[in-house]
């Protein structure tokens, strides 16, 4: 048979029903069909089987037909690569028919590249009873037997013949590659499984233990084996099999993992699920796992690459600190540390008081650890005006992640240290009063924090046990005076005065009194 799209040319030889491919020369073979042809037993579960090999490129639609009309709902096992470069591909359909089925006319139907045309092979349904099914099953396993072993001794003869006329040619044309004739499989075996994607979480927590899986599910060999891979940049490393003994299929000429790194295997009927079990640092991180379903005799090699492995480590929280640099000095600058976080993406970090939240006032400071990890430092600065109650508290709320509970510290006035008692000099005065001149008597208050206080003068005249708080008036003026910051901004400073006529003030006491909430 020749295909005249262009495609390619297909030799064959049909031998006792048997459609044999011998040599595929070009970019792309047409497939083959071949369908096991045996009675149905009546009220008996019955498969259909359609078998397609020898095509290439591993694209291709194979559907079931029941009288012209599509069938649905039956397995089929993914294409497999044969060891001449083609593909083979199994379809089955099950179904339990009845004598009212007779004569329905089956049909397995291919679209590939390689065709004009799609191809289709039909199978009439005869129903027999089981003695007949007995006999008639025998004479065409024979019958099959014999042709395909005949078709083998051809096939073997022709390649050898070929492949030497072949050496000759390609030495003075260089071209693609021979695709040699696909593996036979015995009449009425099929492969037909589906292969999971990789399964795990999404991020693995840095030192935290972590499975992911893959799973084989379907009628496959018994002695399958899969290997794991880790891929990340140059790395290519293989865990070992956490058996006693390991079979050929494991054996691999890539170096095995770092110790921990482990694959279990559970087989339950007909699903085969291998797991590889890790502890992630720092170096798996962007990484990818790839699993490997291996079986040489039958030609498979079933990939599966998980996504990306996201690393992440939650940050240790610090507790709020006051810094001891103020700048600006009427600014306190509280401050708190995330430790040992990853990634370099620096979390959420808001900042409250009474209430009210805000963001941090600077861009938070990152810096790299020893171990690949990040230090994130994040300041707010509240005006020193605004601190005036010590069951005032500040609050900081990181979230490092959508999914993960904020973490969250408060300070509160009292307990950051800020609070400092006024300093209340003596009440100076001057050396010498004239008589009947007002007189000016001074305090000095400072180092308190916050810088509100409150200053009260009393007079005690002569012989009198109780002071009497003055005010202005036409006998004296008070002037509490203004909080000013200190150098260093973390305290104030403040001078009181008192000026009073002395005509009538000989002998009598003056007090300065000074309220603060550090007192």
């Amino acid at each position: 048979m020749a295909n005249m799209g262009g495609w390619t040319d297909i030799w064959a030889l049909r031998l006792g029903g048997l459609l044999l491919p011998l040599l595929f020369l070009g970019t792309a073979a047409a497939p083959m069909i071949s369908i096991l042809r045996q009675p149905a037993v009546g009220d008996t579960e019955t498969s259909l089987l359609c078998h397609v090999e020898g095509f290439f490129p591993k694209e291709v639609d194979v559907v079931w037909l029941r009288d012209g009309q599509v069938l649905k709902g039956f397995p089929c096992s993914s294409p497999q690569r044969n060891l001449d470069g083609t593909f083979t591909f199994t379809m089955t359909y099950t179904f339990t028919p009845t004598h009212k089925d007779a004569g329905s006319v089956f049909s397995c139907r291919v679209h590939h590249m390689a065709l004009r045309q799609p191809l289709k092979e039909d199978i009439p349904l005869d129903i027999r009873g089981s003695t007949e099914v007995d006999h008639t099953s025998t004479m065409i396993s024979a019958v099959l037997g014999i042709g395909i072993i005949t078709g083998i001794v051809v096939i073997t003869i022709m390649k050898q013949k070929s492949r030497s006329s072949r050496q000759l040619q390609f030495q003075d044309d260089p071209g693609p590659a021979p695709v040699r004739s696909p593996v036979l499989r015995p009449p009425g075996w099929a492969v037909s499984y589906s292969v999971s994607e990789v399964q795990g979480p999404e991020r693995c927590l840095l030192g935290q233990e972590v499975t992911l899986s893959c799973s084989m599910e379907g009628t496959f060999p018994e002695d399958v084996a899969v290997t794991w891979e880790r891929i990340h940049s140059k790395d290519r490393m293989v865990p070992e099999i956490d058996k006693e003994q390991e079979s050929s299929e494991h054996q691999t000429l890539l170096p095995a993992l770092p110790p921990g790194w482990r694959v279990t295997e559970e087989k339950a009927d007909t699903r085969f699920t291998s797991s590889l079990t890790f502890t992630p640092t720092l170096q798996d991180d962007r990484a990818r796992v790839r699993c490997c379903f291996l079986h040489k005799v039958e030609s498979i090699k079933e990939e599966r690459v998980s996504p990306e492995i996201q690393v992440w480590a939650q940050p240790q929280v610090s507790e709020i600190q006051v810094l001891p640099e103020w700048d600006p000095r009427d600014k306190v600058p509280f401050a708190v540390q995330l430790h040992n976080f990853y990634p370099r993406e620096v979390p959420q970090i808001q900042w409250g008081c009474d209430g009210i939240w805000s963001w941090g006032e600077d861009p938070a400071q990152v810096d790299n650890n020893a171990d690949g990890t990040f230090t994130a430092t994040s300041i707010w600065r509240l005006p020193s005006w605004s601190l005036t109650r010590p069951e005032l508290r500040v609050r900081v709320c990181i979230q490092h992640s959508p999914g993960e509970p904020p973490r969250e510290r408060e300070l509160s006035l009292r307990a950051a240290g800020l609070l400092q008692p006024p300093e209340v000099s003596e009440i100076s005065q001057p050396e010498s009063m004239a008589t009947g001149k007002g007189v000016t008597l001074r305090c000095h208050i400072t180092g308190h924090f916050p810088g509100e206080l409150s200053v009260t003068w009393l007079r005690k005249g002569k012989g009198e046990a109780t002071a009497v708080i003055l005010e202005d008036s036409a006998e004296c003026r008070v002037e509490p005076g203004m909080a000013v910051l200190a150098r260093d901004g973390k305290s104030f400073q403040q001078q009181t005065g008192l000026t009073c006529w002395m005509s009538r003030d000989q002998g009598a006491e003056y007090i300065c009194r000074v309220g603060h909430l550090a007192l």
